[in-house]
């Protein structure tokens, strides 16, 4: 089963380089922020694209 993770703050610094990280380890990410980009950036993490 894979882990889901949700990252607060993550749309850029060390909340989307945290993101990123779990990505590259297998888990499902949600990232919530404050940024109007949120959501293009999350399925972005999301794909690990």
């Amino acid at each position: 089963m894979t882990e889901r993770v949700v990252v607060v703050g993550g749309t850029s610094g060390i909340g989307l380089a945290t993101a990123e990280r779990l990505v590259e380890g297998g888990r499902e990410v949600v990232v919530v922020g404050r940024e109007p980009r949120t959501e293009e950036l999350s399925v972005c993490v999301v794909d690990g694209s």
